[in-house]
């Protein structure tokens, strides 16, 4: 469905994959799948997720809402968005830039969400060379912190080009 509603970003996110897969033989839990992440959670907590306005793929999650429960509704607050969620149903958010999280469902239901990612952290270690935060600060050249510094000042331009466009998608 990604490489449909939005082909750019998911060969983006595919070439981080391979990157991965290439120097660190690192592969994904899914073959196949655009993503580096996969999260269960069980039972009906909220999501609360930590906003980062300088992830490029800005924490874009293909959340699936699974379980036996009459209705679920996911509301995104500051769109004042509201989308009703029967079980199976797959919601694309960008969880680093819009808050979001699901309804509780009565005791006697159930609600599971299968969440897929691609985590910042992930992809800020194959920015950096594959170096944790420490080894980066330690070891990076001034070129080096001014070519990252550049790129997060580039985030959001260049993350919305990743992005499709309705005329783009319905042709």
């Amino acid at each position: 469905v990604l490489r449909q509603l939005s082909p750019r970003m998911h060969a983006y996110m595919r070439l981080q994959l391979d990157i991965l897969q290439e120097e660190a033989a690192l592969y994904p839990a899914f073959p196949g799948s655009a993503f580096s992440t996969a999260q269960f959670t069980f039972g009906n907590s909220r999501l609360h997720t930590r906003r980062n306005d300088r992830d490029v793929i800005h924490g874009l999650r293909a959340i699936t809402v699974l379980g036996k429960f009459t209705l679920c509704v996911c509301v995104i607050p500051a769109n004042n968005v509201v989308i009703r969620c029967t079980p199976g149903t797959t919601v694309f958010i960008a969880g680093s830039v819009k808050d979001y999280f699901f309804t509780r469902v009565p005791p006697n239901e159930t609600r599971y969400l299968f969440e897929q990612y691609f985590d910042a952290c992930v992809q800020r270690w194959i920015d950096r060379g594959f170096r944790s935060d420490v080894q980066y600060e330690e070891e990076a050249t001034p070129e080096e912190i001014a070519q990252v510094e550049t790129q997060l000042a580039n985030c959001v331009r260049f993350s919305m080009k990743l992005l499709s466009r309705m005329d783009e998608l319905y042709v």
